[in-house]
């Protein structure tokens, strides 16, 4: 994928497990707010997911070609979380600040193109993985963003049937760059080492 295709692209449709993800990293401030703005690397070690989503978030004003959706069954999700009621209200507060700002026609599946959930569920998803994957075939998006395994273990599956990448955000961070988003940071690169090379923790207890 060359340069003029992330210029024609993204739209990305998220999970509700990254809604959880961008919680916690946001959640980090304001240890990490400064740094983020100035686009200098994070000031503490972060694990590679929240390292990944330290930089999606960073460069998110740089990308202005990449917009964040999702349909509404991911607020239907997460307002069905048991118990924790501020951090369930500060779940559903964080996916209307990334949704609600996009026209109208990027919140709602096209039912001519979203796929029947049977479908979906006959591969092998689960039922309400299924209707997240549906729905974002339906959204028209390119990207998939998850950190579901049953998910991401479909991937190859669902692109070679409806052209949706499923990924998680640090291949998604990667496989950006290298196709020619900016990457205007007071840093090289990390192609080869650091948080996004194989073999760094992924996850971590929050900052």
């Amino acid at each position: 994928m060359g340069k003029a295709t992330w210029l024609q692209m993204p739209l990305v449709a998220i999970d509700s497990n990254i809604i959880d993800e961008i919680a916690h990293t946001v959640g980090a401030e304001p240890v990490l707010a400064d740094a983020m703005e100035s686009l200098s690397p994070p000031p503490v070690s972060l694990p590679r997911r929240a390292y990944a989503w330290y930089w999606l978030l960073a460069l998110a004003p740089y990308w202005v070609s990449c917009l964040y959706t999702f349909s509404d069954t991911l607020y239907q999700e997460v307002a069905a979380i048991p118990g924790r009621a501020l951090w369930r209200d500060r779940l559903l507060g964080l996916g209307a600040e990334i949704r609600e700002a996009h026209p109208e026609d990027l919140r709602d599946p096209d039912p001519t193109m979203r796929p029947d959930d049977q479908t979906l569920i006959d591969m092998g998803l689960s039922s309400a993985d299924s209707e997240h994957i549906a729905d974002a075939v339906g959204l028209g998006v390119t990207h998939f963003l998850t950190y579901d395994k049953g998910i991401l273990k479909r991937s190859q599956a669902i692109r070679s049937r409806w052209g949706l990448t499923v990924v998680t955000p640090e291949d998604f961070l990667v496989e950006a760059v290298r196709s020619g988003a900016p990457w205007p940071a007071r840093v090289p690169w990390p192609w080869d080492a650091g948080p996004l090379s194989t073999g760094f923790p992924e996850t971590s207890k929050p900052i």
